[in-house]
């Protein structure tokens, strides 16, 4: 779970990070003989700056911490073995014993669970619109769509679900991202979305304070649960992904990075 990382991250919201950008300058007179070779010196340049070739120093186009890099692209790699080697199997385990339908209705379930967090982001962006048609999504899937498993808001009435958490709040309101960090398991995040996600535990409707978990250890299981579940479908997406990735820490970090700012935009 992400917020019990935080206090280990705490110390990287005040550190002094800034974008190191690179930029490569071409001398004007070249000579004939010359300028192929310096072409590809330049292409290699650019190749350089863009994957971070050069990572035992963490020098990165587009690097905000250097001093992080080397920590993250070995915790990538320690992530993409777990979910390759471990969750994998575990996950084409679990999709022979179930049907498309029924992963359907659970992952339905988990999302409809996750309104409050939904609407009170929302309203902190003030977008109240959004706000009142996921109240209306809410109401109509508990009721006729028997607690969430069945969404009949989307399929018959055509609603929109308004997908929003703290970190985008705070990206709203004009916070930056900070460091980016890959984390244990979890994956890409960085300083202000794993302060989101402390602050979005606090109104998860399965946080053991609400009563529908009774103890941290059936909090946890439930999550398991909810990621295996969604396992066979998001590790598709990774295997796709990781497939355009030369090298794959600054692939999936770029990955990250920009679909964050892309939801913030909305």
């Amino acid at each position: 779970m992400r917020y019990s990382l935080l206090l280990v991250f705490f110390v990287l919201l005040f550190a002094g990070c800034s974008t190191k950008e690179q930029t490569i300058t071409k001398t004007d007179t070249q000579t004939a003989t010359n300028t192929t070779q310096n072409d590809t010196d330049d292409f290699d340049d650019d190749f350089a700056d863009e994957y971070g070739e050069d990572d035992s120093k963490g020098e990165s186009q587009g690097e905000s911490c250097p001093w992080l890099y080397g920590y993250n692209e070995s915790m990538t790699s320690f992530n993409d073995g777990f979910y390759i080697h471990i969750l994998s199997p575990v996950s084409k385990g679990y999709e022979t014993i179930t049907t498309e339908p029924i992963r359907d209705s659970i992952d339905n379930f988990f999302y409809n669970l996750m309104y409050p967090k939904r609407v009170i982001n929302n309203l902190l962006q003030l977008k109240i619109a959004n706000s009142m048609e996921e109240t209306g999504s809410f109401l109509l899937n508990s009721t006729f769509g028997l607690l969430g498993l069945f969404k009949p808001a989307q399929t018959m009435f055509d609603m929109q679900t308004h997908d929003e958490d703290f970190g985008q709040t705070l990206g709203s309101w004009g916070v930056g991202a900070g460091c980016h960090i890959v984390l244990p398991l979890l994956g890409p995040s960085n300083v202000r979305d794993m302060f989101g996600d402390f602050a979005d535990y606090y109104i998860d409707p399965l946080n053991p304070t609400y009563g529908i978990t009774q103890s941290r250890n059936q909090y946890i299981a439930l999550r398991v649960f909810k990621t295996i579940n969604e396992s066979p479908v998001k590790l598709k997406v990774y295997k796709l992904l990781k497939k355009d990735a030369l090298y794959l820490y600054p692939f999936l970090k770029n990955v990250y990075e920009q679909f964050r700012y892309n939801e913030i935009e909305k």
